[in-house]
């Protein structure tokens, strides 16, 4: 499964990307679904990412927010 949105004109004024150009890009490896973020020209390729876990309760989503953030840094730590 492979899906793309793209920029339109609207926004540009904010954005600074050309109509056309690629803003996500929705794929599947091994079972598992990523979505790709076109960050724009403020924002280089590195080695961040960021997790969307999908989860059918709160308990659900606690258990794996207390799993992955166990021993980080606690003024990094966000979830929403």
């Amino acid at each position: 499964m492979s899906n793309s949105k793209y920029n339109g004109k609207e926004g540009y004024e904010i954005h600074g990307q050309e109509e056309g150009t690629v803003i996500t890009v929705d794929f599947q490896l091994e079972g598992q679904n990523f979505v790709a973020l076109n960050g724009g020209p403020h924002f280089k390729f590195n080695e961040a990412i960021s997790f969307i876990v999908n989860c059918a309760s709160q308990e659900e989503v606690d258990y794996y927010w207390d799993n992955l953030s166990e021993g980080g840094d606690e003024k990094a730590k966000q979830c929403g």
